[in-house]
Parts: C-alpha cells; structure tokens; sequence
C-alpha cells in the first residue's frame, strides 16, 4: 500500500474541508486558481516527463556495435568474479574477462584487501591480454 493512499485514506471528508478553509483563509480567493493552474501545469509537464522516460525505455534495443562495452564491441566479453574473505580483515578476489569471439582470455584482475576499520586498502594488479 502506498503512503499517498494512506495519507487520504486517514483524512475523512471533514479535515478535507478544513484544510480548504485553511487554504482560503491564507492564500485568499483571488490567488486559488492561480494555485492550481500552477499545480495542474506541474501535474502536466510531470506525465509528459514520465510518458517521455517510459517510450525510451521501451523502445530501447541493444546493439553491440553501436553499444560498445569497455571492451570494445559488446556481445563477446564473459566475465566471473570470485570473492573470498579470509577473516574480518583480509580479503582476496580475481575477475577474469573472457572473450568469446578470440577464445582468449582478455583480462585477469587479483586483489587482495585489508579492513582497516575506518578505511580499506586495496592491492590491485591486472595482466591483460593485447
């Protein structure tokens, strides 16, 4: 249940009219519908907004060529990561980046970690393949 259907359904028809007396009384009637111009002009440009964000997510299609990865084109690079924590202070991980289409392995990365309490330190070596 959302908060917003919460909120209105605690309100009964008697605070509803309170709070438009309020409103009246502090806003006065002449600038009431200058409100609500400005809020239905706001609702409005919000659903263009969300209409706009929603078609671009829909019509969006992954295309490796012009999708590249940080690899070079995308579609080809199958990559794992390991994680193994030691103890509460030492940690150690490797990623390696396969690429599919050479049938070679791209990249290998080794860290090794230190909890410091307020801070981590990090060894990070990488070998890649050119």
């Amino acid at each position: 249940m959302c908060i917003q259907s919460v909120l209105l359904g605690m309100l009964g028809g008697q605070e509803i009219i309170l709070i438009g007396i309020i409103v009246l009384l502090l806003f006065g009637g002449k600038k009431i519908p200058e409100l609500m111009r400005g809020l239905g002009k706001g609702v409005s440009e919000f659903k263009k907004a969300k209409d706009a964000a929603e078609n671009e997510i829909n019509n969006y299609t992954y295309n490796p060529i012009t999708n590249p990865t940080a690899w070079g084109n995308g579609g080809n690079i199958v990559s794992g990561t390991i994680y193994y924590r030691f103890n509460q202070n030492w940690g150690f991980r490797v990623q390696e980046y396969y690429d599919i289409n050479t049938a070679t392995l791209a990249n290998q990365s080794y860290s090794v970690y230190r909890d410091f309490r307020s801070w981590t330190g990090a060894f990070i070596t990488t070998i890649q393949n050119n």
